[in-house]
């Protein structure tokens, strides 16, 4: 059975699957939809143009009484973002999104039946479907993984790490790396497999000190570098591709490198994005 849950930034879950507290029934808007434009040459039309158009969910939550209708806005309404999860199988995707509306009705055999309005505003994602630790030249091991399931391939040698990243999904998937310090002069390289750069992120002359961390990301709705709070964004080369996206069902390989010996793990995290699910 496909389960469906509300979710917020600080990873506070509603269980929308609950029958006699909180029900979503009848979704629609689960699909994708484009906006195409074409120019037109006899009988013949080529595609000139292709927009996404915006994920538009829609169904009704089914609540036991006023009770539960008032927990849950107060729970909207307490100040973070939200995302909604869907999990058709053992596989959990998440969108971000904003809830445009909540029609309330009136109690109707003991149950309160709402109509509820919600607008994606990302793709569906994989959050940590790949995560990684880079291993440090002078690891015992000199690879480590999390406990997933991995597309990907890990090697350490001198003062860089490279792994491999072979991303699913529908469009080019975002990443996060997160590197402790120390590191002096990082720089975060993808290559496609003939070796050709697709994107470097290049901090020459930036130091990170120990107990500092480096923080890199091109999610949507985080993009930046980072030494924990402080930004970085001024020591960026900007006539490289800083902020790139790893393509989806090819295999590229990622390699951080720095200037020093790097002492610590990378936590390496992919999200694959899917028009839908």
């Amino acid at each position: 059975m496909r389960r469906f849950y509300l979710q917020n930034e600080i990873g506070e879950r509603k269980n929308l699957q609950t029958r006699g507290e909180l029900f979503f029934s009848s979704p629609t808007g689960m699909g994708f939809a484009n906006t195409n434009a074409y120019a037109q040459t006899g009988g013949f039309y080529t595609r000139t143009s292709a927009e996404h158009v915006q994920g538009a969910i829609a169904g009704e939550l089914v609540f036991g009484g006023y009770a539960e209708y008032r927990a849950l806005a107060n729970w909207i309404f307490s100040g973070y973002e939200l995302q909604i999860v869907y999990a058709p199988s053992n596989e959990e995707y998440i969108a971000d999104i904003d809830i445009i509306s909540i029609s309330k009705g009136e109690l109707s055999r003991g149950v309160l039946v709402c109509p509820i309005s919600i607008n994606m505003k990302t793709p569906w994602y994989r959050a940590n479907a790949v995560r990684i630790a880079i291993a440090p030249p002078e690891s015992e091991t000199g690879w480590a993984t999390f406990p997933f399931s991995l597309p990907a391939q890990l090697a350490a040698a001198g003062v860089s790490s490279a792994v491999s990243l072979s991303p699913a999904g529908h469009m080019p998937a975002a990443i996060r790396v997160e590197v402790p310090g120390e590191l002096l002069s990082p720089c975060l390289t993808l290559k496609g497999a003939d070796d050709a750069i697709i994107g470097k992120m290049d901090l020459q002359n930036v130091s990170i000190p120990a107990g500092g961390r480096l923080v890199f990301s091109t999610r949507h709705g985080e993009i930046g570098v980072r030494n924990g709070q402080t930004d970085l964004l001024e020591a960026l080369d900007l006539a490289n591709n800083n902020f790139f996206s790893v393509p989806q069902g090819k295999t590229s390989t990622l390699v951080l490198s720095a200037s020093n010996t790097i002492s610590a793990f990378a936590e390496v995290t992919l999200y694959e994005y899917f028009r839908t699910v």
